[in-house]
């Protein structure tokens, strides 16, 4: 038989609980609300829990969001009740692309004449990867969000081949680069 738990243990076990869809909805509307960008992307919610000695530990939710007109990353703190409790520009941070944006950055590639032809050929896939640029020497500039797409030829899956691939500005609405493999 297991031994009671201590009042303070079962606090901790109750603030560590999973994150409700309600809480996690009321999260994200409470941090769209704090921030006036003209393009959030929201990139997720998570728990978080911070444990104070000697006191019941705080459950609050991590929104991870950007604003895409200018590119700037932040976490927004929200409490259990749905207040904003903080607000930090993470411009270091690189969340992973969503859906939205790979989609969006192939819908760009598609109209570039270099990857037009490459992009509408049958068996050729996409692939999203986390680009700086083809040209290293001039990466671009700052505040960006650019997403890399490799273009694979996969009509034979035992021997998948890269054609091209490109890197797409989301902020700039446009293609950055294009190699050709």
């Amino acid at each position: 038989m297991a031994a009671p738990m201590s009042p303070l243990t079962e606090l901790v076990a109750e603030a560590a609980g999973p994150l409700g869809a309600d809480e996690e909805r009321r999260a994200v509307d409470a941090a769209l609300g704090a921030l006036r960008g003209r393009r959030l992307q929201v990139y997720g919610a998570e728990l978080r829990v911070d444990k104070r000695r000697g006191e019941p530990p705080l459950r609050r939710i991590s929104v991870g969001l950007a604003d895409l007109a200018g590119y700037l990353p932040y976490e927004v703190l929200v409490d259990e009740r749905g207040e904003v409790v903080e607000v930090q520009e993470q411009p270091e941070l690189v969340p992973p692309f969503s859906g939205r944006e790979v989609a969006e950055a192939a819908v760009l590639a598609r109209a570039h004449p270099e990857l037009a032809e490459v992009a509408d050929r049958w068996g050729v896939a996409t692939a999203a990867f986390y680009p700086t640029a083809h040209d290293h020497d001039h990466p671009g500039p700052a505040g960006r969000r650019r997403v890399g797409l490799h273009y694979l030829d996969v009509r034979d899956p035992d021997a998948v081949r890269p054609v091209a691939s490109a890197v797409v500005d989301l902020i700039g609405g446009g293609v950055e680069s294009v190699a050709h493999h």
